[in-house]
């Protein structure tokens, strides 16, 4: 099993964005943004394979040894294939290979429920959230909204290939829950913030809407998708006690937020961006709580900055009182530890 759960989130986002890359490039790219899926695509497989190299020696198990050979094999197919502007399905295909071998070379190869259950939710996580980067470039083109519409049918279906992986995982959660039950309520909140953003999404595309309000709504959920990486990451590892270094970032992150409403000059959207980067070092870490409010309250205000007349009223309000309250729980953590 991988040590430490940052080669593993690591590991997780590259092949994610290698199948989402694909997915997208056979699905939803326009032509103008086709050499863009492929060298996303190639270089996410290549940091997949130097992932997959760098976590060998703590590959345990025959069934690790054969995930680290299928994670090779098929991330060096993928960067090949799309490197050689081949056909989108094989791409696909071999994207997918590297996804099942990197799970297994992680040590979900305990039972064939386990590797079907972390298959089902990433694969359908990686198609449904893998593909957002791309999606945002090509909300800046010609086509923006066909290419929306055709993403929307790997977003829903993602989601609905992934759900079947969550009620498996909660079904094996049982006694486990009581230990990992903040990181898994974490996670659900940020799973259901994404989803919320898809629905509106697909909502907003059955008429017609200005390409960069979509671009917001998928700003925020590429901002959410990254953050899911860590509380994911911690629970396949095991959750850890969190220390005091993974709650002081969001303390004085959150201090310092609270401190552009005196200095409205500071820039709010990279102070937003540090907010859920800190946020999601500490849900890896196990601060369930202080690192959900943070990477909500900084997806927040990115999209308050992105787009002021979406977040107008109640929820714009909202905002530093969540900031507070994360700077409240940050106190009482580190005085906890």
């Amino acid at each position: 099993m991988m040590e430490g759960w940052f080669p593993y989130a690591l590991a997780m986002l590259a092949r994610s964005a290698a199948l989402g890359s694909a997915a997208f490039l056979l699905v939803a790219a326009p032509p103008a943004v086709r050499p863009l899926a492929r060298y996303v695509t190639t270089v996410a497989a290549v940091l997949a394979v130097l992932v997959a190299l760098l976590v060998l020696p703590s590959t345990a198990g025959w069934g690790g040894w054969i995930g680290a050979l299928m994670a090779l094999g098929g991330g060096a197919a993928t960067a090949a294939l799309a490197w050689k502007d081949g056909p989108p399905a094989p791409i696909v295909g071999a994207a997918a290979v590297l996804l099942l071998g990197g799970i297994l070379q992680g040590g979900a190869h305990a039972g064939a429920l386990p590797v079907l259950a972390t298959f089902l939710r990433e694969s359908g996580a990686a198609i449904w959230m893998g593909s957002l980067p791309l999606l945002w470039f090509a909300l800046r083109g010609t086509g923006a909204m066909r290419s929306a519409r055709k993403h929307r049918i790997l977003a829903l279906g993602g989601m609905a290939l992934a759900l079947p992986g969550v009620l498996l995982l909660g079904a094996q959660a049982g006694t486990g829950f009581a230990a990992s039950g903040a990181m898994i309520l974490a996670t659900a909140v940020l799973m259901l913030g994404l989803v919320k953003l898809t629905l509106w999404q697909a909502w907003l595309l059955r008429g017609e809407v200005p390409p960069d309000r979509l671009q917001a709504l998928t700003e925020s959920s590429i901002l959410i998708a990254t953050a899911l990486c860590g509380p994911i990451a911690a629970l396949f590892m095991g959750v850890l006690v969190p220390g005091l270094w993974a709650v002081l970032p969001v303390f004085l992150l959150a201090a310092a937020l609270a401190l552009s409403v005196w200095f409205p000059a500071l820039p709010g959207g990279i102070l937003a961006l540090l907010l859920v980067g800190a946020g999601t070092v500490a849900l890896g870490a196990g601060a369930a709580l202080v690192g959900l409010l943070a990477v909500m309250a900084g997806c927040l205000r990115w999209l308050s900055r992105r787009q002021p007349e979406t977040c107008e009223g109640s929820t714009s309000q909202a905002f530093w009182p969540g900031v507070a309250l994360a700077a409240l729980v940050a106190a009482l953590l580190v005085h906890a530890v």
